[in-house]
């Protein structure tokens, strides 16, 4: 039976500072950060869920908790919290800096040392230590400007070529 003693729901669930020990990722269930700031992908390349909600129940764009969030809250948590970690499974392009598909894939295909996300420590600003995508890099403007990123985004599989 799942315990939901340290379960973290809400907004509340994306505020860096609610990086505690005991908070229990609604992605991967390791302890110590949230699906928000999670590092383990699937087997696609996607951190699957709710960012807001922190479970693997839904995701984002099935969310009503993240309908009237406004523009800046969703480009922290779609965005700039996803710097050097796998993109948010979502419907709609995610623009620049969380890590391509292709770059994730290639990581899961890799090495145990190639899976970064099975020794990280979790920390305010941990992006700094995760490997960059050079296709993304962390530059926002240069990355705003390639415009293959806005194909970044899940599809279904019967829409994959």
């Amino acid at each position: 039976m799942l315990s939901l003693r340290g379960s973290i729901k809400g907004v509340e669930a994306w505020d860096p500072e609610r990086l505690a020990q005991h908070a229990i990722c609604g992605n991967c269930g390791h302890t110590g950060h949230l699906l928000v700031d999670c590092a383990f992908p699937d087997d696609s390349g996607f951190i699957s869920g709710c960012p807001v909600c922190n479970t693997k129940l839904h995701n984002a764009n099935d969310c009503l908790r993240v309908q009237p969030l406004s523009p800046r809250d969703l480009v922290s948590f779609i965005i700039v919290r996803r710097g050097n970690k796998p993109p948010l499974r979502c419907r709609d392009p995610w623009g620049p800096l969380p890590w391509t598909i292709a770059f994730t894939r290639d990581m899961i295909k890799g090495t145990e040392r190639d899976k970064v996300w099975l020794e990280h420590h979790y920390f305010a600003g941990d992006y700094q230590t995760l490997p960059e995508d050079s296709t993304t890099g962390s530059d926002i403007d240069g990355a705003a400007a390639n415009d293959d990123l806005l194909s970044q985004c899940h599809k279904l599989n019967k829409d994959i070529d």
